[in-house]
């Protein structure tokens, strides 16, 4: 009988058992060391970063050395993903690749790999950086709304965050990126008041400075500038704080102040190339003094050399505001083409680009109206009325020319109420004569009183013009509706069947509508009275001073402002004249679509895009 069997299977098995056991270990290292190599990878890289912000240089952008490791780090934990899918590692490798991307400024892949962490592990360790850094990239992006999502998420589910600090000046960043200068004065201010030695303190009060600056608090800037003059070690952001509050002293009347600023600034323009900023401040600040010749010097006469993408526009700018302000239109018109592209670089861009449409309006309807056919014309000066007022800020000469249209016998249905309109306005808001506008209103009522002008006259600013103009259009469409429904077809040119192939006649009839002739009313009172005391004040004044200055006044001899040029005795008195539209009535959008539409946003006062700044050498 053999020796026994069984024995020798126990043995196998159990040299099978220790070879696994052996294998199993060996995998299990194998998953380890492929995190803790890429961990390695991490961590180095990170300490390169560390003393490069110790050492004051950039981080934004990672260095070879730097690169390499994170490049590395990301390689071991994909191996550790791929190789061996659903290891406990997983939420450890997805975040080290979220945020060695983040590193490495790809900021998409880390959003990818982040959002992946999320997803997957909802109670990761790893989930208060996590939100910070998709904060950081979504910021880094350009997509602060976004960014803003995640720093609230932050501030909901982490209350005491070590992250907090960066968030606040995140917080900032994103409300600066967005132009909401309210909230990023809220948050800067916040950020600074509880960590006033923070990493980059000075770039944070900076943007908010400027943030202030743009709601026009331009006390409060200057003394957050003035800060940073005293405190801050970083002698490019001394610089800029310095450019930045001689423009806030300009704005508050400080003159002296920005001029010490100026000089100072001079000495170091050179060293950082912006000697051409340094001049458009200089020149800001003469003509904030009101000294107009001397700021318009410096800004023609500054060299070509100093007049980089960011200066020219804005010079541009100032100079077609004196420009204007003198009465040069011609020159005023090609300096602004020049500064329209300039964009956030300038102070008010929108403002900026009304005035351009408004003088290009202004002197195309003065060229065309030597040629215009009386209705054309009276249309033209009622543009040139609109730019006068409203682009211009000369209510006077604008009152000249609405009474020459209100006058106008020849002026159409659609100008002739602008025009009443217009003179009610311009003595109700510029002149403060109730009892002139009163005589206005009363005409735009009994002439027009359906038209969209009286409805404005009798509401008042609050009128819901876009509805009642939509009424309006309702009614005359259930009108036609109604004249058509006896219709002969046939009568129209269409036998049997034609409506088919026609339709009703209702295009026929509106075609007629448009074209019918135009309603003649005799000319107001008021409007004649003003006209003829403005031509006896002008042939009274023909050989005096006043006349010699009348003549260089913007616009033909007979549209030359009469008012101003009558003796006290023959002005007329404030029961009888026209003029405009109130600054702050944005229902003047009665102004003609081929007009320069500014009727309904006075400059001073419209809302726009991005509020008007408060120039104190603004028209």
């Amino acid at each position: 009988m053999g020796p026994p069997r069984r024995p020798f299977r126990s043995w196998a098995t159990l040299m099978v058992l220790a070879i696994s056991v052996v294998l199993l270990l060996a995998a299990g290292c194998a998953k380890y060391n492929t995190y803790y190599n890429a961990k390695r990878s991490f961590d180095e890289a990170e300490r390169l970063r560390e003393e490069s912000i110790k050492a004051g240089t950039d981080v934004e952008t990672a260095s070879r050395g730097q690169r390499q490791k994170y490049l590395l780090a990301v390689d071991k934990a994909k191996k550790l993903l791929r190789d061996y899918p659903g290891h406990s590692l997983t939420d450890d490798a997805l975040f080290l690749m979220g945020k060695s991307y983040q590193r490495l400024a790809s900021y998409r892949e880390s959003i990818r790999r982040l959002d992946q962490l999320f997803i997957n592990f909802p109670a990761t360790d790893y989930m208060e950086e996590a939100i910070f850094l998709q904060a950081v990239n979504y910021l880094m992006l350009g997509n602060a709304a976004r960014s803003q999502e995640y720093l609230d998420r932050l501030e909901t589910q982490f209350p005491e965050s070590r992250f907090r600090p960066e968030a606040l000046r995140s917080s900032g960043d994103n409300a600066f990126a967005l132009k909401d200068w309210e909230a990023a004065v809220t948050a800067y201010s916040r950020f600074l008041e509880r960590y006033p030695d923070a990493d980059d303190w000075d770039q944070s009060s900076l943007r908010l400075a400027e943030a202030l600056w743009e709601l026009d608090r331009y006390a409060e800037a200057a003394t957050v500038l003035d800060g940073i003059a005293d405190r801050s070690t970083h002698a490019d952001r001394v610089f800029l704080a310095g450019l930045l509050e001689a423009r806030c002293r300009a704005r508050l009347g400080e003159n002296a102040r920005a001029d010490e600023l100026i000089s100072k600034l001079k000495n170091e323009a050179e060293f950082y190339q912006k000697q051409g900023d340094v001049t458009l401040v200089e020149a800001e600040n003469l003509l904030a003094a009101g000294d107009l010749a001397g700021g318009m010097a410096m800004l023609e006469g500054m060299p070509q050399e100093q007049q980089n993408a960011d200066v020219k526009p804005v010079r541009a700018d100032l100079l077609a505001r004196a420009y204007l302000k003198q009465g040069e239109l011609e020159k005023a018109r090609e300096m602004f083409q020049q500064a329209v592209g300039g964009g956030d670089r300038l102070d008010d861009p929108d403002g900026t680009r009304l005035l351009f449409d408004t003088i290009k309006d202004y002197l195309a309807a003065e060229g065309q109206l030597p040629d215009a056919d009386p209705p054309r014309a009276a249309r033209l000066r009622l543009i040139k009325a609109n730019a006068m007022l409203f682009g211009f800020d000369r209510p006077r000469q604008a009152l000249d020319l609405y009474a020459g249209v209100a006058a106008d016998t020849a002026a159409d249905t659609t100008v002739a109420p602008r025009a009443l309109y217009g003179a009610m306005l311009v003595y109700e808001n510029w002149i403060d004569a109730p009892d002139s506008a009163a005589v206005f209103r009363d005409e735009l009522r009994r002439r027009f009183p359906l038209s969209a002008q009286s409805y404005q006259a009798d509401a008042g600013p609050s009128a819901d013009l876009l509805g009642y103009l939509l009424e309006r259009e309702e009614q005359h469409l259930a009108a036609l509706r109604a004249d058509s429904t006896g219709l002969d077809l046939a009568s129209l040119g269409g036998g049997e069947g034609s409506a088919a192939r026609r339709g009703t006649g209702l295009r026929r009839q509106t075609v007629y509508l448009q074209r019918r002739a135009n309603l003649v009313y005799p000319p107001p009172e008021a409007a004649l009275l003003a006209l003829t005391q403005a031509r006896a004040g002008r042939e009274a004044a023909a050989d005096s001073v006043a006349a010699a200055a009348a003549a260089a006044a913007i616009g033909t001899p007979a549209e030359r402002p009469a008012f101003d040029l009558l003796p006290e005795s023959l002005r007329p008195k404030v029961e009888t004249a026209p003029t405009v539209a109130a600054p702050g009535d944005t229902s003047l959008v009665t102004v003609p679509a081929d007009s320069v539409g500014a009727a309904a946003q006075p400059p001073a006062k419209a809302e726009t895009g991005k509020k008007e700044k408060k120039r104190s050498w603004d028209l």
